[in-house]
């Protein structure tokens, strides 16, 4: 190979430049390949350029001397080869050879070789001329590329993991036999098709998006789980992941592909998530069952035991107005500040239990309750903000909202380091907006571990988790020293009566 004398009428030119030393001389000389003449009839080397000093490491005058001086430095494995381009039969044409050869140092080149016949004015062949080149660079970096193509071919065919090459039309170019089994195919029938047309229809739009902005050049791949049709119709769930190679213009030259078949990942997933609504639902179910059950006991409380220690302490009054005896009343006295003492501990337990204010007056004037409350058990202010408008609410909901923001007032006066709090009651269209905040400690933000909605605390956890399942949302924001803002989205109760939209905005 010669980048300067690529034509074969340049080797002619070169070599009937030989008879005029001085340009002859210039020309080889600048020339970065080997330029030689061999001498057929004399079996010599009659000109070699100096270039060969440099490639082969060797003197030009030991080549001189011994011809075969040059056949010394061919590795073994490509001699053979070489001495054939050497017989007289093939002398009789031009020819191009590729061979290696092995330096004084042990160091190896790659060389690239053309010669052909010079003929003289009878037409007798008396030398071969020829160009060697050392294309050592170029010979690595073929050999470094079919051993990275080898590495590939035999990865893309080891079967690990389904493999494709596609084209920007949707073509299967290759495709290996794991992807083929995951599909049902043959690799001919599969490259019959196209991609799009075993992928499954409520998964190709968000597939052929991301795969217009590879080819608008937007993207280099994406990856993506979506849903393949097999040869028989099954669907298997399939992650893939796609890098596209473009040309040195810019443009998608194929696509390459790897396909992970995810079904039974899915169905356990499927699985798990049943199992999490069926908790969710029997958890939520057995908070409602307690929070019967706690109304049930309050009104017992109230209906029963309240009522009887009402008409004891009336009893115990009539009696100590019939006793005329200073030290009897005395003690009718202590009788009756006993059972006011016991009045009081049983309407606070009855509140405590199921406060009545919740189901007679609704959620707002529950949660002014409860403001009231939490001043007098620790001394934090809560200012409670509502926007009167109508809030029908299901039952359930209206218990589970209470109870997280109870739950998050005493969080707020056990952890915040603060005596300020605010409840914020918004409507906005159909859904009800609750923020609870403080100006307190806040949270560290490492505790979070990065996720905004983590609540602290078991009690909290378990109301998120009840909201959720109610079709609430929960989300907490907090700032460092700063203080935390709670918000809680809760959906309303479709068509309320008119009844209840009067009683939810009198409330």
């Amino acid at each position: 190979m010669s980048t300067v004398f690529s034509l074969s009428d340049s080797f002619e030119s070169l070599a009937a430049l030989s008879g005029s030393q001085d340009y002859f001389a210039q020309l080889a000389d600048s020339i970065n390949e080997v330029f030689w003449m061999y001498d057929v009839g004399e079996e010599r080397v009659v000109y070699v350029s100096p270039a060969y000093e440099r490639i082969w490491d060797r003197q030009a005058e030991a080549l001189y001397e011994r011809p075969e001086d040059w056949m010394e430095a061919v590795h073994p494995i490509d001699r053979e080869r070489v001495l054939t381009m050497f017989s007289p039969q093939d002398l009789q044409r031009e020819f191009n050879i590729e061979y290696r050869i092995i330096r004084p140092d042990f160091s190896v080149r790659w060389i690239r070789a053309r010669g052909f016949p010079v003929r003289d004015e009878d037409g007798f062949i008396y030398r071969v001329a020829g160009i060697s080149e050392d294309f050592t660079a170029e010979a690595v970096a073929i050999n470094r590329l079919k051993r990275s193509e080898e590495r590939f071919r035999r990865y893309f065919d080891l079967g690990l993991i389904g493999m494709a090459i596609t084209s920007p039309d949707k073509e299967w170019l290759e495709v290996n036999e794991r992807l083929c089994q995951m599909l049902g195919y043959s690799k001919t029938k599969l490259r019959r098709i196209k991609w799009d047309q075993c992928t499954h229809p409520d998964d190709l739009a968000k597939d052929i998006a991301l795969f217009k902005r590879v080819i608008n050049d937007e993207i280099d791949g994406y990856v993506l789980e979506k849903r393949f049709i097999c040869k028989n119709g099954q669907v298997i769930y399939v992650s893939m992941a796609v890098k596209c190679m473009r040309t040195n213009q810019g443009k998608v030259d194929c696509f390459v592909g790897l396909f992970q078949d995810i079904t039974d990942r899915k169905k356990v997933e499927h699985q798990v998530r049943r199992y999490q609504r069926r908790l969710k639902s029997m958890a939520s179910e057995l908070a409602l069952t307690e929070e019967r059950e706690r109304r049930r006991l309050a009104n017992d409380l109230h209906d029963h035991i309240g009522q009887t220690l009402a008409l004891l302490k009336m009893k115990v009054g009539e009696l100590q107005e019939s006793v005329n005896s200073k030290e009897h009343c005395e003690e009718f006295e202590k009788i009756r500040g006993l059972l006011e003492d016991t009045i009081r501990d049983t309407r606070t337990l009855i509140f405590e239990l199921s406060p009545p204010v919740l189901y007679e007056l609704g959620l707002g004037p529950a949660i002014r309750w409860l403001a009231e409350r939490l001043h007098d058990s620790h001394g934090v202010v809560c200012e409670v903000f509502d926007d009167e408008r109508a809030k029908p609410l299901e039952d359930n909901i209206r218990v589970v909202l209470f109870q997280a923001v109870r739950e998050l007032l005493f969080n707020i006066a056990k952890h915040a380091g603060t005596k300020h709090a605010r409840v914020e009651l918004i409507r906005q269209g159909q859904y009800l907006w609750i923020r609870v905040s403080d100006e307190g400690f806040g949270f560290d933000p490492d505790i979070f571990q990065a996720e905004e909605t983590r609540p602290r605390g078991f009690g909290l956890f378990s109301m998120v988790e009840r909201l959720d399942f109610l079709g609430a949302k929960f989300r907490i924001k907090s700032v460092q020293n700063e203080g935390t803002t709670a918000t809680i989205v809760a959906p309303l109760k479709q068509n309320a009566s008119k009844a209840e939209l009067l009683a939810a905005k009198s409330h």
